[in-house]
């Protein structure tokens, strides 16, 4: 319709927002319309195509009633003008601008995500599931919005609705920070689900069933998750390590800060029993152990998991179970419980003091070698079924 006095205060909120396009026919309104929000707040904004960014922007004019239909088709007019002339009026406008929910995220990407370990995951995350939203100019995004998305998600996927509410919290928080939001639409917005700390830990039975399996997965999944559950690392570490972070002479796997979940570089002792499985992976073209790229590091777990289930009989576990198990065990063989804690990369050991954690800083990679050789021991016992030849390294707490 051709916006009208009329018009815009007869337009009633919906439970979505919606627009109302001027189409009047002028060219120098052109994309130029106001968003209704559920709330019944409206907005006048202009849709273009950016001359200098190549994408579709939204430029924010000003809210009715505070700004006049008149006052906004003027400010309508000045942006196309500075189109023509090969401008973003995003860019050269004095007035700060409403960006859109999907500018944000870009924004957002760019200055914190992109420096996190797992900010691709999130940022893909959230553009996935906030899609709906990310066409709408992010000050217009109201609570029953963002609830929906995370309600919505609960029905199918309550723990991934936890995390994505987790991922948007610290967006949108951002987004405020900079007037691009005048307050937080999740701010008020409790986690969709309650969660239970995992206590799984695989029984000797479901190990011996699991390292079977994993003869019949082959390269490069075979190995890796023998290591998995030899080293007890998170599986991301795994899955990227390369050949030059091992040195066979130390018996050391040293993983940079960039790859690891602390964002320090540690250093990983190595049993013999895990050592033995390295040289046994084949040497394939790129600098990744486990690939079938050469390029990139292995993907593709889920399918992986389902077929080590299936072979395996076992159900119901995880690969991160793999470290609980490996503690539970490294404690039950008389290893101190720091240091078994110590053995699982945490930036401070959960059996230490605050003060320790404060002025301890040593990494106890001797007292770590002893661990994880003892827990290659226990392995082998479990797996042969009968007690290793070799010693067990046992310590006393």
């Amino acid at each position: 319709m051709t916006l009208s006095d009329r018009a815009i205060k007869n337009a009633k909120p919906k439970s979505n927002v919606y627009r109302i396009r001027d189409v009047g026919g002028d060219p120098e309104l052109k994309g130029f319309g106001i968003t209704i929000a559920p709330a019944g707040s409206k907005t006048f904004f202009l849709s273009y195509s950016s001359p200098t960014r190549r994408k579709r922007r939204q430029l924010n004019l000003g809210r009715y009633p505070a700004t006049s239909l008149k006052e906004a088709r003027e400010k309508a007019r000045a942006a196309r003008a500075a189109i023509a002339l090969g401008k973003d009026p995003v860019d050269e406008l004095g007035d700060l601008p409403t960006i859109t929910l999907e500018e944000g995220l870009d924004l957002y990407a760019r200055a914190k995500l992109n420096h996190q370990r797992t900010g691709q995951s999130t940022e893909r995350d959230l553009r996935r599931d906030f899609g709906p939203l990310l066409r709408l100019a992010a000050a217009t995004v109201t609570p029953a919005m963002v609830a929906k998305i995370i309600d919505d998600k609960s029905h199918t996927a309550p723990i991934m609705a936890n995390r994505l509410h987790s991922y948007a919290r610290p967006w949108f928080r951002w987004l405020t920070a900079r007037g691009h939001c005048n307050d937080s639409p999740i701010a008020g917005i409790e986690k969709p689900a309650n969660e239970k700390a995992r206590e799984r830990v695989l029984t000797d039975e479901e190990v011996v069933a699991i390292w079977t399996a994993t003869d019949d997965l082959g390269y490069p999944f075979g190995p890796l998750v023998k290591l998995l559950l030899l080293t007890g690392v998170r599986r991301e570490e795994m899955a990227g390590m390369r050949r030059i972070e091992i040195d066979f002479d130390q018996m050391l796997w040293a993983v940079p800060a960039e790859r690891s979940k602390t964002r320090a570089a540690i250093r990983i002792p190595l049993s013999g029993m895990a050592a033995e499985v390295l040289r046994a992976v084949p040497v394939t073209d790129g600098p990744f152990l486990f690939t079938t790229t050469g390029t990139t590091p292995v993907s593709g777990f889920s399918r992986m998991k389902r077929k080590l289930d299936r072979v395996s009989g076992v159900s119901n576990w995880r690969f991160h179970d793999f470290r609980r198990t490996m503690v539970t065990a490294m404690v039950d063989l008389g290893i101190d419980a720091t240091t078994a804690d110590r053995c699982l990369n945490h930036t401070g050991a959960a059996t230490m003091s605050t003060v320790q954690r404060v002025y301890q800083r040593s990494d106890l990679l001797d007292q770590r070698r002893h661990a994880v050789e003892a827990w290659a021991h226990k392995l082998v016992e479990i797996i042969k079924g009968t007690a290793p030849t070799e010693n067990v390294v046992r310590l006393n707490g």
